[in-house]
């Protein structure tokens, strides 16, 4: 006996599109198809239930939050070129800098600018407070360098008197002229200066190696401030290429939301569309669905677009 099928029960379509309803049931039929069916996804009834103002909203707090970060990172590179900058003292942003604010905010703009002045002030105080501290160090190791070089030239000629005196000794007992005591105090004198001589030079070696670790120390600090400086300036370079990049994306989509045109958003994955599937037979509701899924007679299909959010 043959069996024959007269019709398949509609489908129901509702949320997010142009006319919801019901709609006969076509063989390999889709989700994204039964979508079609009832006109695509609306920019009217979906701006309706996203509420497109309160998006907008959003778009224009990211923005404003964006030329807040970009002025922010502008003034930070106007004070670390001026740190890099010995000859100025002043956290000036250069023409071009502040040309690369997209809206400036003069009142907001030079109290960050102030701020960053102060960063500096602060930096090179703590700066010339340092290097001040080695070079007082340096110049005192200095002057006791030269007082222990003048008291080695008196030592090599104590010295060189004494070692005179213990050959004249060491002639006279030679010759039986001169007691055993004598060459033997001789002897304990000039080894005594003997020993003097390397306690200077023990000493005034350990002043050269204190003024060597000083200017190392100093030297040292400048150096890797400066390299600092560099690395800081340029990470702060790319963030503001980053910002600048972030903005114009954000200003894309608000012109687009401003306009209406849903469609490219959603291809710009700024708003995201998501399907339940409610199964005709069971009424079970599946969201694991995507667009390609098949329909089957009396399913419903919601269709929701919501705003993406990603985290970041």
């Amino acid at each position: 006996m043959d069996i024959a099928v007269g019709s398949y029960a509609p489908i129901l379509i509702t949320g997010d599109v142009a006319t919801p309803g019901r709609y006969d049931y076509l063989p390999q039929l889709t989700v994204e198809s039964a979508a079609g069916l009832s006109g695509g996804i609306s920019k009217v009834r979906g701006a309706e239930r996203l509420d497109v103002a309160r998006a907008q909203n959003q778009i224009d707090g990211e923005l404003l939050t964006l030329r807040l970060d970009i002025m922010a990172t502008v003034a930070r590179i106007a004070r670390l070129e001026a740190e890099i900058d010995e000859t100025t003292d002043t956290v000036v942003p250069s023409e071009a800098l502040r040309q690369s604010v997209p809206v400036t905010d003069d009142a907001a703009l030079a109290t960050m600018v102030a701020d960053q002045q102060a960063i500096l002030d602060n930096s090179r105080a703590r700066k010339i407070e340092l290097v001040q501290g080695w070079n007082e160090e340096i110049e005192g190791l200095l002057r006791q360098q030269e007082l222990l070089q003048e008291r080695m030239q008196l030592q090599d000629q104590i010295v060189e008197s004494l070692q005179a005196e213990l050959s004249n000794a060491q002639s006279l007992a030679d010759r039986g002229l001169a007691t055993t005591n004598s060459l033997n105090r001789a002897e304990q004198l000039a080894g005594d200066a003997q020993a003097r001589t390397l306690e200077l030079e023990a000493a005034l070696t350990g002043i050269e190696r204190g003024i060597s670790a000083a200017k190392r120390g100093r030297d040292g600090f400048l150096r890797n401030s400066t390299e600092e400086a560099l690395l800081a300036l340029r990470a702060s370079r790319e963030q503001l290429n980053e910002l600048r990049v972030r903005y114009g994306t954000a200003e894309s989509q608000s012109l687009l939301l401003a306009d209406g045109n849903l469609s490219t958003l959603l291809d710009e994955g700024v708003f995201e569309v998501d399907y339940t599937l409610i199964d005709g037979r069971t009424g079970e509701a599946r969201r694991d669905v995507a667009a390609t899924t098949a329909l089957q007679p009396g399913d419903t299909v919601q269709v929701q677009v919501s705003r993406d959010t990603p985290e970041g």
